[in-house]
């Protein structure tokens, strides 16, 4: 972890001692167990520092279409790849898997995170001590932080018109790392030995859904996997990723879709929710003032248990002259966890969870960013199975000229 905030220092080192003309935002939050949130608003920030170091510095290839200056953009994109990539392991190790191992009081964990792989180390006896949903919690908590950098990523996508490829890139990496590992396990991957994710939490949850057959085997999440390549924002990354090669624009214009004077943009996701995956469909609405409503619907069913759930968001609920106040509500109906009774006998349970967010803006550039809420137990994405207070903290810095809301 030392290695993140090492780089990241030298990052804005590089950023503040320049100019920060083309830089945008720079959220920085901390909260308990220093969830997926708390790391994607660092990499997020470290986009925005590298993007600005990049116009800043590097040489501009664009513009030009001659042979060379395809090659030289693309040998930049390889760059922009490793660094995308080793984000993306981050993420992944420490503010996945280490967050779910913190959230569960397990000890001496320990962090291996490389340009090209990552592990995340901790004692057997503590993870055999786990409840079997935290066991599938933790082997997914990986992939779960990643799904969520991506999202915040998208939601920034979505605030403009403009699709930067460098944050297409880094939404690419971290969109597709659980697709590459459902479809990259092999037969070797459920060996004991193993101790690849995937392999894991299939496992763990036959193991909860407590039937002698097999509930949930790896064809079958597969199939369920393809609700991730529906997603549309892949492929606006993807072109965009390609007219930067090719064309040497940096940014891929794009229209949402409008109903009426709404403008919405469709998206979707597969979770590894603890009792069984979960299909996710995300709608992005924008009113006429840009207020972002997102609703989120989710549905899973695996081993004859169903679980459903929806979330609204509303940024900003509400607004001064300075500060700004938004909102998340989230119901679901899903598997009652942490029971020591098999799945196929456990009661299914309701349950809620509601977060207010603040924003006050002390200069045209600096804001504070707190968020306070209460969830009840139950499956939410970057958040603790068990009932809980959770808070963040934090500020944000926008050099982009635009005031946002929380």
């Amino acid at each position: 972890m030392k290695r993140i905030f090492t780089s990241y220092t030298i990052l804005c080192s590089l950023l503040f001692t320049g100019s920060i003309a083309h830089a945008q935002e720079f959220p920085i939050t901390v909260d308990k167990y220093y969830s997926p949130y708390m790391g994607a608003n660092l990499f997020r920030s470290g986009l925005s520092i590298f993007s600005s170091v990049d116009d800043e510095y590097l040489p501009d290839f664009s513009g030009e279409y001659c042979f060379s200056a395809k090659l030289a953009r693309s040998s930049k994109t390889m760059l922009e790849s490793f660094l995308s990539n080793w984000a993306k392991v981050a993420q992944h190790e420490y503010f996945g898997h280490g967050a779910r191992a913190r959230e569960f009081g397990m000890y001496n964990v320990a962090y291996e995170i490389n340009f090209f792989h990552g592990a995340t180390y901790y004692a057997p006896g503590t993870f055999a001590a786990l409840n079997v949903n935290q066991q599938a919690a933790l082997s997914a908590g990986g992939m779960e932080a990643t799904t969520v950098l991506a999202r915040e990523l998208e939601l920034d996508i979505l605030d403009t018109d403009d699709l930067d490829y460098r944050t297409g890139i880094l939404y690419l990496f971290n969109s597709l790392d659980q697709t590459m590992y459902v479809f990259g396990a092999t037969p070797q991957t459920f060996h004991a030995d193993s101790n690849n994710d995937i392999g894991s939490y299939i496992t763990e949850v036959n193991q909860w859904l407590g039937y002698q057959d097999t509930q949930l085997d790896l064809r079958g999440l597969r199939h369920k996997m393809l609700w991730d390549l529906a997603d549309p924002m892949l492929y606006l990354s993807l072109y965009a990723w390609w007219q930067y090669i090719y064309c040497g624009e940096t940014t891929l214009g794009y229209s949402r879709l409008f109903i009426g004077e709404m403008s919405m943009m469709p998206t979707t996701r597969t979770l590894l929710a603890p009792y069984g995956p979960e299909f996710q469909l995300l709608l992005h609405l924008y009113n006429a003032d840009d207020k972002y409503i997102g609703v989120y619907l989710r549905t899973g069913h695996t081993g004859g248990k169903t679980s459903y759930g929806a979330d609204l968001y509303v940024l900003p609920l509400a607004k001064g002259n300075k500060w700004q106040i938004g909102n998340k509500l989230s119901v679901w109906h899903q598997p009652h966890l942490l029971k020591p009774v098999p799945g196929k006998n456990d009661p299914d349970k309701y349950g809620f969870g509601d977060f207010l967010t603040f924003s006050y803006q002390f200069t045209k550039e600096i804001s504070t960013i707190a968020e306070c809420g209460y969830k009840t137990s139950g499956y939410l994405v970057g958040t603790p199975l068990s009932r809980n207070l959770i808070w963040r903290i934090g500020f944000n810095i926008d050099c982009s000229g635009r005031k946002k809301g929380c």
